[in-house]
């Protein structure tokens, strides 16, 4: 049965306004009751679209979701569940250090939760550990629900099945300016360079090399990891996958052009220098006109941790997304740590509801009467303005990126920890200057033994 394309963007937008509460690792459980922070309007819309969804009797009306925070009565979804199919999300705690721990405990000990956050840095390996259970079964991604999202879904398939329902598309990592800073340099505002499909590589690194003077303590590129995000604007991850095998790009002549691209910021002095502030991101920088660009993931523009700048700079804070390669033949964005995915878990006692539970997050998106109301609880709680939120919409409509899934965090822990042959390949030549030719020597072979360990467990 076809679900109706009701879409509720804005009340959803207040779901991932959540913060990341970290607690005790217990299991205590509770249900979440989303009418407590509800209005009454908000209801009325929730239950309006409620009605259209299909007519399905839950025989199981709980679903168990463990995770580092909760899913809360501020979450629209939870409401639309609970009133399409008087559906329950049970909350399970877990600290975020042990939370695989906690994990494994409840599966192996036959009480396993329905769902659990994905994470990139699992992904293969938790599949091979039989962590999480395909969604073939449960889920049609031929239904024209997924549609827009099925091309980043596809980015997530592993062997012949489907692991990750992805229940709206991603903005991609953004690069957070100070408009006045810009202005006062007589630099141009990188939003119009995107308008007029100018917003490239070289138009980025000609205004790093206009702004950047240390000796006036002037940075350009600050933030963490924007590696990731550059080398996946070539269309070229560099762990990606085909014929649902691992594949080793690492000499791919795309992410070779990109790493040398970044090396050259760090010849040049363009990149923030962490290393002497004591590894302090320094985002205030952005509002002291001491750095040009900070890289930052869309949620954190969105939630609290950009909240300082919001508040005492207004809409002269905005954001961009990472400039497109120049000879790239789409504009790329990389989606690995983007999608709101709640993994089926092994054995989870309620697969069913888990449909369910997945239909519901993805039909509620974009509906015009819930935006205005979660475009302004976003206006309120958290300074952004309707340039903003407009842009964000722009930017996740379908079409506007292609994604790139980058499978480099989900190898095993030997090979992706900080000082391990990943990472080091990795962030070499932008943060030390390395040469990514003889990085890519040094750690080939370790890289491409983890990879055809996995690519067996892929049969």
């Amino acid at each position: 049965m076809k679900i109706a394309r009701i879409l509720l963007t804005g009340l959803i937008c207040l779901s991932m306004m959540l913060s990341f509460a970290a607690c005790d690792g217990s299991k205590e459980s509770k249900p979440v009751d989303p009418k407590t922070s509800l209005t009454s309007d908000q209801q009325n819309v929730i239950d309006q679209t409620a009605s259209s969804l299909p007519k399905i009797e839950l025989e199981n009306k709980d679903v168990i979701w463990l995770a580092w925070w909760e899913l809360a009565e501020e979450d629209a979804e939870v409401a639309l569940f609970k009133s399409a199919y008087d559906g329950n999300i049970i909350n399970r705690f877990t600290n975020w250090e042990n939370r695989y721990t906690t994990l494994s405990a409840q599966v192996m000990g036959g009480d396993a939760p329905d769902i659990f956050p994905f994470e990139s840095d699992n992904f293969p390996t938790g599949i091979i550990s039989q962590m999480y259970a395909p969604i073939d079964d449960i889920i049609d991604i031929e239904d024209d629900v997924w549609a827009d999202t099925r091309e980043i879904m596809e980015q997530y398939k592993w062997g012949d099945h489907y692991y990750c329902v992805v229940p709206y598309t991603y903005e991609g990592d953004l690069l957070v300016y100070n408009r006045e800073v810009l202005e006062a340099h007589g630099l141009d505002d990188p939003y119009d360079l995107y308008v007029q499909n100018k917003w490239d590589w070289k138009a980025f690194k000609t205004m790093l090399l206009d702004f950047v003077d240390k000796d006036e303590e002037r940075f350009g590129l600050g933030g963490w990891n924007p590696e990731y995000a550059f080398i996946s604007t070539t269309g070229v991850p560099m762990i990606g996958s085909k014929d649902g095998k691992l594949v080793n790009n690492l000499k791919a002549p795309e992410v070779q052009k990109a790493q040398k691209f970044l090396g050259e910021l760090n010849d040049e002095g363009l990149n923030y220098p962490f290393e002497e502030f004591n590894w302090s991101d320094n985002l205030p920088f952005i509002g002291d006109g001491k750095m040009l660009f900070y890289a930052t993931g869309s949620w954190q523009v969105k939630d609290d941790f950009c909240n300082p700048l919001k508040q005492d700079l207004g809409d002269k804070i905005f954001f961009v997304p990472f400039p497109k390669d120049p000879d790239a033949d789409k504009y790329y964005q990389d989606v690995t740590n983007g999608a709101d995915v709640h993994m089926l878990i092994k054995g989870a006692p309620n697969p069913e509801g888990v449909a369910a539970w997945q239909n519901v997050r993805r039909v509620a998106k974009y509906d015009k009467e819930a935006d205005a109301v979660g475009r302004q609880k976003m206006i309120d709680d958290y300074n952004m303005s309707e340039e903003m939120l407009d842009f964000l919409d722009e930017l996740r409509a379908p079409g506007t990126f292609s994604p790139v899934f980058d499978f480099r965090k989900g190898l095993g822990t030997e090979i992706t920890k900080d000082d391990g042959p990943i990472e080091n390949t990795i962030h070499g030549p932008f943060r030390a200057g390395t040469s990514y030719i003889e990085l890519v020597e040094e750690n080939n072979d370790a890289i491409d033994y983890a990879l055809n360990d996995i690519n067996k467990s892929a049969n």
